[in-house]
């Protein structure tokens, strides 16, 4: 059993605009790409609805540092993504002190990001 919850997860949820879904699937491996070798990266994939128009980013970092690299990192093809599709919503999901530090990153905040502290009781 650890010692409780210290990874940071990213949850940005999207809704591809109408005809744009196969420019959206030829950006996304771009990503992949992008974040493959970052340290601190935990886990990275995206999810899909089955509506066909929905989907979400599922990534999680060891560390604060690792989310401000990942975003410095992939920002430009971030902005692409949102010619292609509308942010629904975006959350952050981390332990009390790493939500206080993030709140006030920028590309966050400007993405309209949601905090979410975690509970610390977790494995």
């Amino acid at each position: 059993m650890s010692s409780g919850d210290t990874v940071i997860s990213l949850r940005p949820y999207f809704k591809i605009h109408e005809g744009k879904k196969e420019d959206v699937m030829k950006l996304l491996p771009a990503f992949y790409e992008d974040s493959k070798d970052e340290p601190g990266s935990v886990h990275y994939s995206f999810s899909f609805a089955d509506d066909g128009v929905h989907f979400a980013c599922i990534e999680s970092y060891a560390n604060n540092q690792a989310v401000v690299d990942h975003l410095q990192n992939v920002w430009d093809d971030f902005g692409k993504l949102l010619e292609l599709c509308d942010l629904e919503r975006f959350e952050v999901h981390a332990p009390g002190a790493a939500v206080e530090i993030l709140k006030t990153n920028k590309a966050l905040t400007d993405a309209g990001a949601k905090f979410f502290t975690l509970d610390g009781k977790g494995w």
